[in-house]
């Protein structure tokens, strides 16, 4: 049986008072607020000095090619600190721009620590910032 997590406000780029969110969507939300949140911004005592990794900052800071070969791996040992995900794999797909950019396309898969259903959301992540997909 599973015990849910509630519900909160909806927060993917802003707050949107007034709409609620639950279940596989609240916890995708949760997931990609902390791939965009920069690591130490988050001040709730000695958690949230340790909570975040801002994607696009990631890929700015170690490099396009870098970026590729580590940001899922990266990705994941941010999710996996959330104790509401029992495992967490992530998927990437890089797309080289002509400009020499490189966006990817990540597909993130999570068990729920609570026995509810898995469910996968899709996210693209450049330098110029990081895009929900959706969930399924």
């Amino acid at each position: 049986m599973s015990a849910g997590y509630g519900a909160d406000t909806y927060c993917l780029g802003a707050l949107r008072p007034g709409r609620v969110v639950s279940g596989k969507m609240l916890l995708a939300q949760a997931a990609y607020r902390r791939l965009t949140t920069p690591r130490g911004t988050c001040r709730d005592g000695d958690s949230g000095t340790v909570y975040g990794i801002d994607l696009a900052d990631y890929i700015g800071e170690i490099g396009d090619k870098a970026s590729v070969v580590m940001l899922p791996a990266a990705a994941r040992a941010e999710l996996c600190k959330d104790d509401r995900f029992a495992s967490v794999t992530v998927r990437s797909v890089p797309t080289f721009l002509t400009n020499g950019d490189v966006e990817i396309e990540m597909e993130v898969d999570i068990e729920p620590a609570d026995g509810s259903e898995d469910f996968m959301f899709t996210l693209t992540a450049s330098r110029a910032g990081v895009a929900f997909g959706g969930v399924s």
